[in-house]
């Protein structure tokens, strides 16, 4: 009979996890630094936007990542890295608005809830709200800058009737409750009006069909699938629509 040794052992980790986890500690924070750099070279590029963009647009990529690797309990360093790029993707997106800075502290939170409901089927509640809140407070300050509070008015209206809609479906059941907060959470694209209401009921039901057909082609059955990621989606198609 073949004798097994018991892989080694070194503070309580075998010599593959151990490995595993020093890759970790630097892939992770080398692809956070690259999507980051890449993220404010994008921003700083468009003509709206000042050089103090470029570190804003760092500093967002990597709290979306570490908020993400709080958060999530599973696959943390990949679900880090995907919110970093996102973070960054969306970042890129608003920087031709008025209200870039708003629109990339939006993109952390939205990075996060969509990465996590993503892995786990959940909306963490207080990054959603935190992101509406301080999307709120972003366009008041812009608006009290710019003196057009007429954009604040059209994000506010357009905001709450995308809200309403999802609140109808999660009142029939067709969706959760964390996915009606995080549809508040778009707040800082709702100063495009009705491009940004027709994106937000349009865009979010199109990606989910064509994440439910890859499923079907992948697996032949289709299961519940997580919303989340879907508006995320959604709002970055609407910041074209951005004034």
């Amino acid at each position: 009979m073949a004798i097994q040794t018991p892989p080694l052992r070194r503070s309580g980790l075998t010599v593959p996890q151990t490995l595993r986890a020093h890759v970790v500690r630097v892939w992770l924070p080398a692809g956070v630094c690259a999507v980051a750099v890449v993220a404010a070279g994008a921003v700083v590029a468009a003509a709206e936007t000042p050089l103090w963009s470029g570190p804003l647009t760092v500093g967002v990529v990597v709290v979306a990542a570490v908020l993400t690797w709080h958060r999530s309990c599973r696959a943390r360093p990949w679900a880090a890295l995907a919110a970093a790029a996102l973070a960054g993707l969306g970042a890129a997106a608003g920087s031709h608005s008025d209200t870039w800075w708003a629109v990339a502290v939006a993109g952390a939170g939205l990075s996060v809830v969509a990465v996590v409901d993503a892995l786990e089927r959940r909306v963490p509640t207080a990054v959603a709200h935190g992101t509406t809140v301080l999307s709120g407070v972003g366009l008041v300050v812009v608006a009290a800058g710019s003196g057009r509070w007429g954009d604040l008015g059209v994000a506010a209206a357009a905001t709450g009737f995308v809200v309403r809609g999802y609140g109808a479906l999660w009142f029939v059941r067709a969706l959760g409750l964390g996915d009606v907060r995080l549809a508040g959470a778009t707040l800082s694209a709702g100063a495009g009006g009705l491009a940004y209401v027709s994106t937000m009921l349009f865009v979010p039901a199109v990606a989910l069909g064509v994440a439910g057909l890859g499923q079907f082609v992948v697996r032949r059955r289709i299961t519940a699938l997580p919303f989340g990621p879907a508006l995320v989606a959604g709002w970055l198609v609407a910041l074209g629509s951005l004034p």
